[in-house]
């Protein structure tokens, strides 16, 4: 069945969901700089205990590249807003406004940014993941394609259920963030 939506998101509303989505990705990072500082941790204390100068040393270098990445992911996380706001700015001044319409398969977009018309097509074949807010859905099409549609977009709750079923045709799994 084909489900029409209209979704409008304020320049606020968008900086928020873009930081949302920076943020998600942003964790990726932390798993790696704690494995790196456990890694060099573990070997700094295998080197105290069998008392060998190579293993400390290893260590100890490892370590400071654990803490490193810590240091970088942190100022990385305090300049995140900067640069969205840099990349998107017409998004972020005049928010944008998305006409929806889902199909079994498929997804086509009608997206107007300021005085912009772009139209997009997605196949569901290509999905990595959907997230469910509070407010809407967040669709991610591939690392750097992701939709939001916001649940008082569809006509009514039925039609979000045909929404529902047709995004999870491919077998995935709707992701509740809270």
């Amino acid at each position: 069945m084909v489900v029409k939506n209209r979704t409008e998101l304020s320049g606020e509303k968008t900086t928020e969901i873009l930081l949302k989505s920076a943020s998600r990705d942003q964790r990726k990072k932390y798993l790696y700089v704690l494995v790196i500082f456990v890694i060099g941790i573990l070997s700094l204390v295998i080197g105290l205990i069998i008392k060998e100068a190579n293993v400390i040393t290893m260590g100890a270098v490892i370590s400071a590249i654990g803490v490193a990445f810590v240091i970088y992911v942190i100022v990385d996380l305090k300049m995140m807003r900067k640069r969205v706001e840099k990349n998107n700015p017409e998004i972020i001044k005049t928010g944008i406004l998305y006409n929806f319409t889902f199909k079994e398969n498929s997804v086509s977009i009608e997206a107007k940014i300021g005085e912009k018309n772009k139209n997009l097509k997605y196949s569901y074949m290509y999905l990595k993941g959907i997230y469910e807010y509070n407010d809407g859905y967040e669709i991610i099409f591939n690392e750097s394609d992701s939709i939001y549609v916001l649940k008082s977009g569809f006509e009514s709750e039925k039609m979000e259920e045909f929404f529902r079923k047709n995004i999870t045709t491919t077998k995935k799994k709707i992701k509740l963030v809270k």
